[in-house]
């Protein structure tokens, strides 16, 4: 244990502690009903083992664009910032091709909170040569997959029905947590796949941000966990913060990986943005307690000790899958 913690402070503290300077309320779900214009977040999941399931692990956030005409809501992410999502989902086995991208629009219906629409098309940069894509997907389509190994993953080709489809539920947005799915499927020229871009979280898009992703909502031997976070002061002025990082093993015991600032004198600048990609947190070996773990991530004001930011993700390490 003492060499992760030694790890995630060497990757996020020492980093966090060069780019700090000396010079809210927490994100809660996007409120549909709002219909002023803004930025919001979008996470999605990226679970590869199981596409079946629903918020299995979601990403760092993605800036996106909010507007309403009080009918139905437009999410737009820049097409660029999905092409750099699609890139970092497959760990860089599939790239994209600059500029092929269009804007990933989802289309919510503020009434019923279905997903009406959920598109983006592009072009991938793959060993077989550059394939174009187009995903169309919805909260009450039909859509399932079975997999096929291809190029080092489990793709999930495309079905609707028939023995060994895996029909997955699409879902409209929550209001309480967020989360919506929408389920369809992506055209290519070589085979279609169920989409496993349309498992999202919208939050709004708060001043203060600590934000932690972690790979997959499970591990067994020999896979590595990898762990993301996301520091963020979007006000226009500095922030004095408590900043704590810290993780919960399975068997209760609580570890400290970052804790700075307690004495007042650690500042977030205004328009400061730190973003650590998911780096290797630990490999699951033999000896690693199973069982359900959490990373935990929070901001607080140092001398009131209100939370100002907070983030949990949650994992569990398998004696088998």
């Amino acid at each position: 244990m003492s060499g992760m913690t030694l790890k995630l402070v060497r990757v996020v503290g020492m980093a966090i502690l060069a780019a700090l300077v000396t010079s809210s309320a927490i994100a809660g779900p996007l409120n549909l009903a709002d219909p002023t214009p803004r930025q919001i977040r979008v996470e999605v999941d990226q679970e590869l083992h199981d596409y079946a399931a629903i918020g299995g692990a979601y990403s760092l956030p993605i800036a996106a664009s909010f507007t309403s005409d009080g009918t139905t809501a437009t999410i737009t992410v820049d097409g660029s910032a999905a092409a750099a999502f699609v890139t970092d989902f497959f760990n860089g086995a599939v790239g994209t091709v600059p500029g092929s991208f269009s804007d990933y629009v989802v289309t919510i219906d503020v009434a019923s909170g279905a997903v009406t629409s959920a598109h983006v098309s592009g072009i991938l940069d793959t060993s077989l040569g550059n394939i174009p894509f187009d995903q169309t997907a919805s909260s009450d389509a039909i859509a399932g997959f079975t997999i096929f190994p291809f190029m080092g993953f489990d793709f999930p080709l495309f079905c609707d029905s028939g023995e060994g489809c895996t029909i997955v539920p699409g879902a409209p947005y929550d209001p309480v947590t967020g989360r919506a799915n929408a389920v369809g499927i992506i055209v290519t020229s070589v085979f279609n796949t169920f989409t496993p871009f349309g498992d999202i979280r919208l939050t709004e898009d708060d001043g203060l941000r600590c934000d932690l992703s972690v790979s997959a909502k499970d591990f067994v031997t020999l896979e590595t966990v990898e762990v993301g976070v996301d520091f963020r002061n979007g006000s226009a002025t500095g922030q004095a913060v408590e900043v704590k990082i810290w993780i919960a093993r399975a068997d209760g015991i609580l570890v400290s990986a970052i804790n700075l600032g307690a004495d007042g004198h650690t500042f977030l600048a205004g328009g400061f943005e730190n973003l650590f990609p998911q780096s290797p947190l630990f490999t699951v070996n033999a000896s690693t307690i199973l069982g359900d773990w959490e990373v935990g991530c929070r901001l607080l004001d140092p001398i009131t000790g209100e939370t100002l930011a907070e983030d949990h993700d949650t994992f569990q390490v398998l004696a088998t899958r």
